[in-house]
């Protein structure tokens, strides 16, 4: 997950020094994808051999 916070100086000494507040959006994040459908495999492996024409 990808955290977005607020630009600010944190004294990361305190025992909480983060707030809610400053936390302004999450992304996920994906390492990796498998595609499962073997149809769109065989199309991508087609237009790559087309293209390379």
């Amino acid at each position: 997950m990808g955290i977005s916070i607020a630009a600010r100086k944190y004294d990361l000494d305190a025992t909480c020094p983060f707030q809610t507040s400053d936390v302004l959006d999450l992304q996920p994040v994906v390492k990796h994808s498998v595609p499962v459908c073997i149809e769109a495999k065989d199309l991508i492996e087609t237009g790559k051999l087309r293209l390379a024409e």
